[in-house]
C-alpha cells in the first residue's frame, strides 16, 4: 500500500502513526502514575486510621494494665466494665469522698488523675460540699472501682423516698399539717413550703387557711433525709371533702 502512496503522503501517515503510538503509551503512563497515585493516598488514609485505632487501643490497654498491676493480677486475666456512681456526699477528706446511696455508703478514692467537674469547670476536692450530689464514672475491677471523672452537682438527683398519707388534719401551720392516719390511727407531721401545692376536693387551687381540725385529706410527698432528723415534705394536700 506505501509504494502507491507518493513520498509526502508516506511522511504524514508515518507522522500520523508515531503521535497516535506516542499518545497510547502517553495516556497509558499517565493512567498507571494516577492509579499509583490513588493507591498511596488510600494507603496513606489506611495507615492514619490504623494509627488512631491503635493509639486508642493503647490508651485503653495502658489503663486496663495500670489497674492490673495495682491489684496483682496477670495482664489479661481480669474482667473489667465501666461503671457510675450516684450518690449523695457524706465526708469529704483530702484523698477521697464519700457518698451515700440506696445501696449504702461508697467510699471514691480521689487522685491527681481523677477529673473533678462541677458546671463544666475544673474542681477541686476542697470545694466539694455535703450533701453536694454525685455521678462517679470509673471502672470495675472485681470489687475494686477506680474513678475516672466525677462530676458533682449543687442539685437533688438521687430518687427520693414517696409518701401518701389518707387521714383527718389535727392541727394546722403556714408551714406543717399533722393528721391522723385512718389506716394505723398514727399522726404524722408533714412540712409545707411555697412548692406545696394545696387543693379542694375539686381540684380547685385553695390557701392552708381553708383546712381545718377533723376535715379528711390525701398527702403526697417525700421523706427528706438530708438534715439530722427525718422530714416529711409535702408536695401535694388534697381535701376528700367539701370544705363548704
Amino acid at each position: 500500500m506505501l509504494k502507491t502512496l507518493n513520498s509526502f503522503t508516506k511522511i504524514l501517515l508515518i507522522t500520523f502513526l508515531i503521535t497516535l503510538i506516542t499518545g497510547v503509551f502517553s495516556y497509558d503512563h499517565n493512567m498507571l502514575v494516577a492509579a499509583q497515585e490513588t493507591r498511596a493516598e488510600e494507603k496513606t488514609d489506611q495507615e492514619a486510621t490504623s494509627a488512631t485505632t491503635a493509639s486508642l487501643k493503647e490508651r485503653i490497654e495502658k489503663v486496663v494494665e495500670e489497674k492490673e498491676n495495682k491489684n496483682g493480677s496477670v495482664a489479661g486475666q481480669i474482667d473489667y466494665k465501666t461503671r457510675a456512681i450516684v450518690g449523695v456526699v457524706e465526708r469529704v477528706s483530702e484523698s477521697a469522698i464519700t457518698i451515700s446511696n440506696i445501696s449504702g455508703s461508697v467510699i471514691i478514692p480521689i487522685t491527681p488523675a481523677v477529673e473533678l467537674i462541677k458546671d463544666d469547670k475544673q474542681l477541686l476536692i476542697a470545694d466539694i460540699e455535703i450533701e453536694n450530689s454525685v455521678i462517679a464514672l470509673g471502672l470495675q475491677t472485681g470489687e475494686t472501682f477506680t474513678p475516672i471523672k466525677v462530676i458533682v452537682d449543687d442539685d437533688q438527683i438521687m430518687p427520693r423516698p414517696q409518701v401518701v398519707t389518707i387521714g383527718a388534719v389535727k392541727e394546722i401551720s403556714s408551714s406543717s399539717l399533722s393528721i391522723e392516719s385512718r389506716i394505723s390511727s398514727s399522726t404524722s407531721t408533714f412540712s409545707l413550703n411555697k412548692n406545696a401545692q394545696i387543693i379542694d376536693a375539686e381540684n380547685n387551687e385553695i390557701s392552708i387557711s381553708d383546712l381545718f381540725e377533723d376535715v379528711q385529706v390525701v398527702i403526697a410527698g417525700y421523706i427528706d433525709n438530708s438534715g439530722d432528723e427525718e422530714k416529711k415534705i409535702a408536695q401535694i394536700v388534697k381535701a376528700l371533702v367539701s370544705l363548704d
